[in-house]
């Protein structure tokens, strides 16, 4: 019974987990209004030349270098 009730508890973890992980961060910006908020020179022209790339994309100003620019997979 006990190793039950273990399972059923990592299970119930493990979901919770994926959903704290997979919620927005609001750092994100997916629009040109969006991008104009941002502060630095700099992020704000690479925030805008990321959201017009053909293919939907959107930016992360807090991200590490060369991976602020990413792809929207579905979102919007």
């Amino acid at each position: 019974m006990k190793k039950r009730r273990w399972i059923t508890l990592l299970a119930g973890l493990a979901l919770l987990g994926g959903a704290l992980a997979a919620h927005p961060t609001d750092n994100d910006r997916r629009t040109a209004a969006q991008c104009q908020e941002l502060q630095e020179q700099n992020h704000r022209r690479a925030c805008l030349a990321c959201v017009a790339r053909p293919n939907p994309h959107h930016y992360h100003a807090n991200g590490p270098a060369g991976e602020r620019c990413r792809p929207n997979n579905g979102q919007r």
